[in-house]
């Protein structure tokens, strides 16, 4: 059998991309070889064999080429041209050895250890970013500005919530992002709770105030507020301007009609009933009572409108669940009527043209007392109002 071997061999790396082009996958491997002396001029066919050392070992990649032809010894080839996968060979940091075998021999000693040329390969990656390669904890605070992100470069399918955080302004379960802005120095556009949302209004612009509760801030379909000032807790909603309904009349136009306001806090009922010989008790629904307060203090009001020809009628007899309606002079009519009655709320039945301070003590005090599940914070509506 003969003798072959390599006297020397030139390993060097295209790297096109410097010229704006994609970093290739192949090496270009050049070696000098003979048999017991005489410089081989005929083709060969040869076998490449990468391996993680020295000796032994299983190759990690192996490639034959055939015909590889020889000029005074002297050979060029591709490696990578016929069996792809070298980038990869080259992302660890252990060392990497060439075997070379030529056709009918053993592979040639020693191998030869690759240096940081092949290596290069790798920087394949730093123009293809892996998938969660780049996290947080690689990116420095302050580091990713307006100026260096290309107009358009981020869009809503490549924003996930929450954003970060300005952690020197967390504080139990609150959370203030600044959108842009920094906590310390302005007040954030949004303020995300544990359970629920803050929306800071900023100078010169609309805002909304939604302290946190369960669901602070819950939008399901259309949800449009222009104008005015809206507060919304658990317990009221404040709106300084109109609050209308909106009504769609027949001819397909929009009206508006209004809620009617009180100085105190009613509860109404509507009903009707008829004059029996002159007289009719009437018992007021027990769901509604459970709403209301009824006593020597706060009675509730009664209006009667008849519907029929009597004397006229008179309310008497009011107690904490009835009143009765008499027709006056003994009279012994049987003609029917309507009735509204008017009731105090109750947990507000002393509240009368309150300030903003003044009505946060009547909702705390419904709210402690009807609510206790949503009650937190040493008695204090975790809802909150302003």
């Amino acid at each position: 059998m003969k003798s072959f071997r390599v006297l020397c061999i030139v390993l060097s790396l295209c790297l096109p991309w410097l010229a704006n082009a994609q970093v290739p996958s192949t090496m270009s491997y050049q070696g000098r070889m003979d048999s017991v002396g005489v410089p081989i001029k005929s083709p060969k066919n040869l076998t490449f064999a990468i391996y993680s050392a020295a000796t032994g070992g299983t190759a990690l990649w192996t490639e034959a080429q055939t015909n590889v032809p020889f000029n005074s010894g002297v050979f060029s080839v591709q490696l990578g041209s016929t069996t792809p996968g070298l980038p990869a060979l080259f992302a660890g940091t252990g060392g990497r050895w060439l075997g070379v075998t030529i056709a009918g021999g053993s592979e040639m000693t020693p191998r030869f250890q690759f240096t940081s040329s092949p290596f290069a390969m790798r920087a394949l990656q730093a123009d293809s970013v892996a998938d969660s390669a780049v996290t947080a904890a690689k990116i420095a605070d302050s580091s990713v500005t307006s100026p260096k992100i290309a107009a358009g470069a981020v869009t809503s399918d490549k924003i996930s919530f929450p954003l970060r955080s300005n952690y020197s302004s967390v504080t139990g379960d609150e959370f203030d992002y600044g959108l842009g802005y920094n906590w310390s120095s302005s007040p954030p556009l949004l303020r995300f709770y544990a359970a629920g949302l803050y929306a800071k209004q900023r100078t010169g612009t609309g805002g909304v105030h939604l302290p946190g509760a369960t669901y602070a801030l819950y939008a399901d379909g259309n949800t449009v507020i222009t104008g005015g000032y809206l507060d919304v807790s658990s317990t009221s909603v404040t709106w300084t301007a109109t609050k209308p309904a909106t009504v769609k009349a027949h001819d397909g136009s929009s009206v508006r009609l209004f809620s009617e306001e009180a100085a105190e806090v009613f509860f109404t009922d509507y009903g009707s009933s008829h004059l029996t010989g002159g007289r009719a008790h009437v018992e007021l629904d027990p769901r509604f009572l459970e709403t209301v307060t009824i006593d020597a203090t706060h009675s509730m009001k009664v209006f009667v409108q008849l519907e029929g020809d009597c004397r006229g009628v008179f309310v008497t007899n009011k107690s904490a669940t009835s009143f009765d309606v008499v027709e006056i002079q003994d009279g012994k009519s049987g003609v029917p009527f309507t009735y509204r009655v008017v009731c105090k709320r109750r947990y507000y039945e002393d509240e009368r043209l309150a300030t903003p301070d003044e009505d946060r003590k009547y909702n705390e005090r419904m709210q402690r007392e009807m609510w206790p599940e949503l009650v937190g914070n040493g008695g204090k509506v975790s809802a909150g109002t302003k």
